[in-house]
């Protein structure tokens, strides 16, 4: 319903019958209400989001670079070269470092009695029953202490050889000492052969090449057995 102003052309608004009676609080709080039910409505019809500060699934890693084939193109390092000195290589003096020559030379003999060889101290040669040439060297070792000298020895090349010795041993008290270059005499053993016959016995010498080793036989305990000749060769 309008009321119509006092003042001319104009129409005052009046309140519905009723509303004059509310009191304008009580208005006030109905309205809020409304708009807030309003935007409840509003934001539960939306579309679901997760509430603030929630964290949502992990992102995924990044996928891992494909593995590098064998074959690849990619440059590969050169393998690096030993730096330990080769024992082939030479000295820095130009030296070569001593070695064992073992060589196959054939076997060389050489007779007692050459005068090649040099006799000492009642050292004597006289025919011998079963040796090479017929004759051999008597006296070695003994009372007067005789010795037998081989000169001239020749081996190609420095090295150990062996010492072949043939003897003749007419009993049983009979001893033998060998020494080579000068070197300390070495006791080698013999056995009994009787005045018939002739036996060898070896042993492993160290010559150096050419042709001046020497091998001297003798027996300053008592008398030596009687001497044939000696052979050399390889070891």
């Amino acid at each position: 319903m309008t009321d119509l102003d006092d003042s001319p052309g104009r129409h005052r608004l009046s309140s519905p019958p009723g509303l004059s009676r509310i009191p304008r609080a009580v208005l006030v709080a109905g309205l809020a209400t409304l708009v807030l039910g309003a935007l409840a409505a509003i934001a539960l019809s939306g579309p679901d989001a997760p509430p603030h500060g929630a964290l949502g699934p992990p992102a995924p890693l990044p996928a891992a670079p494909p593995p590098v084939s064998a074959t690849s193109d990619a440059p590969t390092a050169s393998p690096s070269v030993s730096a330990v000195p080769s024992s082939n290589r030479p000295s820095p003096t130009g030296s070569p470092s001593p070695t064992t020559v073992h060589t196959e030379a054939a076997p060389v003999g050489y007779e007692a009695e050459s005068p090649a060889n040099v006799l000492d101290s009642g050292a004597r040669v006289a025919p011998m029953d079963g040796a090479s040439g017929g004759r051999g060297v008597y006296g070695i070792g003994g009372s007067d202490g005789g010795t037998l000298r081989f000169t001239g020895i020749s081996v190609p090349g420095s090295g150990q050889y062996t010492l072949t010795v043939y003897y003749q041993s007419p009993d049983h008290r009979r001893g033998l000492y060998v020494g080579v270059n000068d070197g300390p005499p070495v006791r080698l053993l013999v056995k009994y052969t009787g005045s018939c016959c002739v036996d060898a016995r070896t042993m492993t010498v160290t010559l150096t090449a050419g042709a001046h080793n020497t091998v001297e036989f003798s027996d300053p305990y008592g008398p030596g057995p009687d001497l044939d000749r000696i052979v050399i060769s390889a070891a």
